[in-house]
């Protein structure tokens, strides 16, 4: 992935929460980035404004020069689409009350993919949804790139939240307005 590529997935989460009243009663976010290990670099009760929010993403997200990404080989950002790890990883660490998820309020994964798991997962991937959408989160698949829809139908909350585009991070934009239609039908 290039920095132009990267600079547009950050910014895609940035024009999803304009959309939203970031705050401490109302909409609460959080990230997680993976490629081979996940990460949580935002909790749900770190940041309640979209400036503060914006900040610390791109503190805690820095891009990558080639240089660096080859160093960092065996971490996140390289060549491995781990779907299975951050899905246990949300599960395990995201939607956690100590980590700002709120009882009573509807839970929402949006999951970005641009790549389809690899190396493949050792049980199915529904099987890594599957605590999530137990436990009501409503997850909204979003690929595009080399990601493939039959993956994203594993894991989405059924093929009403499942959104394929072809192409790059270009189709991005296109998808802040679909995603927000399937917000509204949420549970």
């Amino acid at each position: 992935m290039g920095k132009q590529s990267f600079n547009r997935e950050r910014e895609f989460v940035i024009d999803m929460l304009k959309q939203f009243d970031l705050s401490q009663t109302e909409t609460n976010a959080g990230v997680i980035v993976y490629s081979l290990d996940p990460k949580l670099v935002i909790k749900f009760n770190e940041f309640y404004t979209l400036g503060e929010f914006e900040r610390a993403l791109k503190a805690r997200t820095p891009w990558k020069s080639y240089k660096e990404v080859l160093k960092m080989k065996e971490k996140w950002m390289n060549d491995k689409t781990r779907i299975d790890r951050a899905l246990a990883m949300a599960k395990s660490e995201l939607f956690l009350t100590k980590n700002g998820n709120r009882a009573g309020v509807r839970d929402v994964l949006i999951f970005l993919t641009d790549g389809i798991q690899n190396p493949p997962a050792e049980r199915s991937l529904e099987l890594y949804a599957k605590p999530l959408l137990d436990s009501k989160v409503n997850i909204i698949s979003v690929g595009f790139g080399a990601a493939k829809k039959e993956e994203l139908l594993k894991i989405s909350s059924g093929p009403e939240y499942t959104l394929s585009y072809n192409g790059g991070v270009e189709v991005l934009e296109k998808a802040v307005v679909e995603i927000l239609e399937k917000l509204c039908n949420c549970k």
